[in-house]
């Protein structure tokens, strides 16, 4: 019997955009500390990567939270897909 293989994508979202995917930058400008809402805006909405990512066989399995201190909140989203 076969066995399923799959590849993980890990993609942090702050401001409910999509910032790092795999620990990869995900705007399509360079990252800018001094232009923080600039840099954000460069990353895709949420939604928008995960309709864009849902084309490509990729599937959301779980969500997690996190509370720094600053009261930055960021989410982790966990995403697989079956490899040819």
């Amino acid at each position: 019997m076969p066995h399923n293989r799959f590849e993980y994508a890990v993609c942090m979202c702050q401001d409910g955009r999509v910032t790092f995917v795999n620990h990869q930058w995900a705007g399509t400008r360079e990252m800018n500390p001094s232009d923080v809402a600039g840099s954000l805006g460069s990353c895709s909405m949420v939604h928008d990567y995960l309709n864009a990512v849902g084309g490509e066989g990729w599937e959301l399995v779980a969500v997690t939270q996190q509370q720094a201190a600053g009261g930055t909140h960021t989410v982790t989203l966990y995403l697989k897909r079956a490899l040819a």
